[in-house]
């Protein structure tokens, strides 16, 4: 079926429902960022295949919501369709809701899936549906009764994460959490994010491409851990682990029937995190108090055995692409016939060398040229480029390890450089250093030191249309919560073991995309008289582009920093190379500037 065919099958469901427009958002029912194929409603529906976006179809109109990430590729994905690009937070486009106001008849109905919308969205489009007296509908999948051949729900088997690993149990895991509820006379706890379960109980898997979580629920009492999981998925080893830890478990399609059998009694739960079809299961008497998960808030900050593995993983992936960008560029100057699809193969394979490699933790950006101002670009095999002299080459990838995540871009030169080039190259290293190199007090957010990257770019009317930086997990999500560098407030402090990224970049279409992304983690610093600061350690040690580097274009403090960075990637990757011709490189390589 074509998008417009495919339109025009979800329109007479819709007439058959009496619904005047329905909403197809990117998410499973456990609002997770990356999706199994099974929930990839809205790409299947729109063309469109980006990780984030949401749809509304009416009876005349078809519209497809997109950010700044997103906009180049979109517009592409949608074209010869009914489709229409919305831009988000562009003026002159029209948010979700505002045209849901505008747009729809007063007495209207509105239908969508309510497995997969939070109940959070619910709560901030009931305004608008009150004011133009829309009725909500929410339990139609009406894009999946219309998806011939749509895929299976995952599969894969769970498996445990280890203690030396996790550095602790699940059952001193779950006492921090009931303690916590005790605290707040909670008597019960609901979650559904998986990266916060798969944490929480100490086990992983394999239900969504790159991110090694299983589909599952918890819900928690002072005397009772339930986990709903798909027991066919399960063997005897993890059943007698969850045992010892004091966790029950319970088949995944039972956990609406328990959520409508609970005694009452207070609950918390995040509204964000939890789909409308399963909080409207839970019974009146249950009062229910909205916080963010309390996994989530202590999965941020990594214990210190947590700390020296992902150091460990983070050392070998750098190694690895530090491999990789040597043998670009050996295999570059050699005439070699390099694309944006073949190259991975190589960094696959360095990366599977690594101690505890499990697989990737993301499908990799590989862009040459114009390709990489597209923030989240991927090659098939149908449409990919060359890698050409004269042309930047941008590569986005990253690692699962038993130890941790990794996510790490380096632009790099093949051939001659362009003046253009290093302006945007060292500029947006200027903006990399700005924020890596900022000590910080104690309650500070992202938000108040994004400025320090985004600011460098402002000067030169510049700007990336996305954050600056986000969090990412152990042997997890590559972007969890709850810290990010943003323009929108985000409210939490940083803390010591909190790991995220720092990625600004230059971005011009139809041209080049410049990015540098380097993962660090935050430390304590000193303490001065009563203020306490801390500082990002970095972990990512993995050279920069020498050639595109303009050492005049960087203060003094800017080229002490790159010179240090550099230092320290010979320190700490020089040991580990085994190839003298790479050694001599990463010599050259980091050798000091100015």
């Amino acid at each position: 079926m074509t998008t417009n065919e495919k339109l025009t099958a979800l329109r007479a469901l819709m007439q058959a429902n009496n619904l005047d427009a329905y909403y197809v958002n990117t998410a499973d029912a456990h609002q997770s960022e990356y999706i199994s194929d099974f929930f990839q409603t809205r790409a299947w529906l729109t063309g469109f295949d980006g990780s984030a976006g949401y749809a509304l179809v009416t009876k005349d109109k078809a519209l497809l919501w997109a950010d700044g990430r997103y906009f180049i590729q979109a517009a592409k994905q949608i074209e010869g369709s009914e489709f229409e690009l919305m831009k988000i937070g562009i003026e002159g486009f029209p948010t979700l809701t505002d045209y849901i106001e505008e747009n729809l008849p007063e007495g209207g109905r509105l239908g969508l899936d309510g497995r997969i919308v939070s109940q959070a969205f619910i709560d901030g489009l009931r305004p608008t549906l009150k004011k133009s007296k829309i009725e909500l509908t929410a339990d139609l999948d009406l894009v999946g009764d219309i998806w011939e051949g749509r895929p299976a729900l995952p599969s894969a088997k769970v498996w445990l994460h280890d203690i030396e690993f996790t550095g602790r149990t699940a059952k001193d895991k779950l006492d921090e959490v009931r303690a916590k509820m005790a605290k707040n006379n909670y008597d019960y706890a609901f979650y559904a994010r998986l990266d916060d379960i798969c944490w929480l109980f100490n086990f992983r898997g394999g239900d969504v491409p790159y991110n090694p979580v299983v589909l599952s629920f918890a819900l928690i009492s002072q005397d009772d851990a339930r986990l709903f999981i798909d027991l066919t998925k399960t063997d005897d080893k993890f059943s007698a682990s969850m045992s010892e830890n004091g966790v029950t478990l319970v088949d995944y399609d039972d956990i609406i029937p328990n959520l409508k059998q609970l005694p009452a009694g207070r609950m918390v739960l995040n509204r964000s995190a939890i789909g409308t079809a399963f909080y409207g299961a839970l019974p009146k008497d249950v009062e229910i108090f909205s916080e963010i998960d309390y996994p989530h808030l202590m999965k941020a900050q990594l214990n210190d055995v947590e700390l020296k593995n992902t150091r460990k993983a983070h050392l070998s992936d750098s190694v690895a692409l530090t491999r990789f960008i040597y043998w670009l560029k050996d295999q570059s100057a050699k005439g070699a016939d390099l694309d944006e699809l073949n190259v991975l193969d190589k960094i696959y394979e360095l990366r599977k060398e690594g101690e505890n490699f499990v697989q990737l933790s993301f499908n990799p950006i590989s862009a040459s040229g114009a390709n990489a101002a597209m923030m989240h670009y991927a090659p098939t095999s149908e449409s990919h480029a060359k890698l050409e002299p004269g042309k930047l080459y941008l590569l986005d990838s990253g690692g699962q390890y038993l130890g941790g995540t990794t996510d790490i871009t380096r632009t790099m030169s093949i051939g001659k450089v362009t003046k253009e080039q290093k302006f945007d190259y060292t500029l947006t290293l200027k903006a990399v250093i700005g924020l890596a190199s900022q000590p910080f007090l104690t309650g500070t957010t992202g938000t108040y030191l994004e400025v320090l990257s985004r600011g460098v770019m402002w000067r030169h009317g510049l700007d990336y249309k996305c954050g600056t930086g986000h969090s990412f997990g152990y042997l997890l999500g590559v972007h969890e919560g709850p810290a990010r560098f943003m323009r929108a407030f985000n409210e939490t402090v940083f803390k010591p073991g909190m790991q995220i990224t720092i990625e600004p970049g230059v971005y011009r279409e139809g041209i080049s995309g410049i990015r540098i992304e380097n993962d660090v983690v935050v430390q304590q610093g000193e303490k001065i008289d009563i203020d306490q600061y801390l500082y990002f350690d970095n972990l990512t040690f993995v050279p920069l582009d020498r050639e595109l580097i303009d050492p005049e274009m960087l203060s003094p403090e800017e080229l002490k920093w790159t010179n240090d960075f550099h230092n320290s990637v010979l320190e700490k990757v020089e040991p580990l190379l085994d190839d003298q011709k790479e050694i001599e490189w990463l010599r050259e390589t980091c050798a000091p500037l100015g």
